[in-house]
This record gives C-alpha cells, sequence and structure tokens, in this order.
C-alpha cells in the first residue's frame, strides 16, 4: 500500500515531468469554461462557431501567460471559472511564450491541440474533476487523483494515482501520457 501524495507534493511532481517533456507551465491559472464548448453540441455547431470557440481559446490561453501584459486581457471572461492547478503548452522550440507564439504563428486549433490541461484532484470527486476540465478543447486532458488506488479512464481522460514511495511522490504514467501529446 503507497501512502498518499500531498496537493502540492502531485502538483510538483506534475511541473516536474511536464517542464521534462519541454512544456511552458504556469500553476495555480484561472481559466474560463465559457470558452470551452460542448462536445455533445458539435454536431449541431457550423464550422465558424467552432472556429470562434478555438479562437476565444487561444485568447484564453494567451492570457493566462502573459498576464497583464496581454494585450487581450479584456477578452477574458471573468464570469465563469474553474481553477485548473497545471495547465501546460507544449513548446519545445520556445523559451517563453509571447503574443507571436498565439496569434502570429500557430492556428488556434494548433495551439488547442498542443495544450495539455492537468487536473490535480484531492478535495472533490472524481466526478467533480472530470466537469472542471470536460469542456475545454486540448489536445489532452488529464486527471491526476491523490487519494486512493482509482486508476482507469472516465469520459475517454486518464485518472492516473500519484503515489508516495519513501521519499517523494511519483507519477510515472504521466511520462507516458506526455509522450504521446507531442
Amino acid at each position: 500500500m503507497f501512502k498518499e501524495c500531498s496537493h502540492q507534493e502531485a502538483i510538483r511532481e506534475t511541473v516536474k515531468i511536464l517542464k521534462d517533456y519541454g512544456y511552458v507551465v504556469k500553476t495555480e491559472v484561472w481559466a474560463s469554461t465559457a470558452l470551452g464548448y460542448n462536445y455533445g453540441q458539435i454536431d449541431f455547431m457550423n464550422k465558424d462557431d467552432i472556429k470562434r470557440y478555438y479562437r476565444d481559446f487561444k485568447f484564453n490561453i494567451a492570457n493566462m501567460f502573459l498576464g497583464r501584459n496581454s494585450p487581450w486581457i479584456s477578452l477574458h471572461n471573468s464570469q465563469f471559472q474553474t481553477r485548473l492547478d497545471i495547465v501546460g503548452i507544449c513548446y519545445a522550440d520556445l523559451k517563453e511564450p509571447s503574443p507571436y507564439t498565439f496569434f502570429v504563428r500557430k492556428e488556434p486549433e494548433e495551439i488547442a491541440l498542443r495544450t495539455i490541461l492537468i487536473e490535480v484532484e484531492n478535495k472533490h470527486s472524481l466526478e467533480k474533476a472530470i466537469e472542471r476540465i470536460r469542456s475545454f478543447p486540448a489536445g489532452a486532458k488529464v486527471i491526476i487523483w491523490t487519494r486512493g488506488e482509482i486508476e482507469g479512464m472516465l469520459e475517454d481522460i486518464p485518472i492516473i494515482v500519484a503515489k508516495n514511495y519513501k521519499f517523494s511522490c511519483y507519477i510515472p504514467e504521466l511520462y507516458e501520457i506526455c509522450g504521446k501529446t507531442y
């Protein structure tokens, strides 16, 4: 039986793994769920609506990384927010993201496909964690579970358990997931 990792230990280990894979990581950010879309409605949306959702997602990701320096901060909708403990965007070829990265070099769909959203959950249920990240148009979504030993898939989102072995937290399955997303 493994000892549980604390929330902070799991975040620290997750950030380390993401950085090992070349992700730019920002922790404890806020992301607007209003800018995500509901996958169940995709069949009823026209191409312009889908492009708009991806574009809005791109604005929101840029605002997360650029913060108050973002010239698009006013486009951030603060009314509907969900806290995501870790949002990483994979740009192994860049030191720091810039407006050029988000608005010139890459298409909105590519920004979304290169983004991994990771929810580190230790206070609520897995169902709540799924609800918090379900509607984002990200390339990969993962839930790091810090309680119990329940692993597997829920709604096509991998659930992996952070384990504390002797002196440190470790999440070996995340390496495999990160390797598949870029």
